[in-house]
């Protein structure tokens, strides 16, 4: 995780969309098995994070590939800090 000041004045969040593997159950085979999150970290840095054991225990061991979203919106999506 980044560490980030008391006085930084904007944090640029990354939406991150995940694709897990097949052997999680699922509530609809119709639709894809993802997982979304925000971070600080950019979608790759937080595959590799999720990937060495960050996240829900849930999907540990389970994460395959970032997916991109298809509908035009600029990636990395910023988010503005909420307070």
């Amino acid at each position: 995780m980044k560490k980030v000041s008391k006085g930084a004045k904007s944090l640029q969040y990354h939406t991150v969309i995940t694709e897990l593997d097949k052997t999680l159950p699922r509530r609809n085979s119709k639709k894809p098995h993802l997982y979304v999150g925000t971070s600080l970290s950019t979608a790759e840095d937080r595959l590799g994070q999720l990937q060495r054991g960050a996240g829900p225990k849930f999907a540990k061991g389970h994460y395959l590939s970032v997916v991109r979203p298809i509908l035009g919106v600029a990636w990395p999506t910023p988010i503005r800090q909420r307070r």
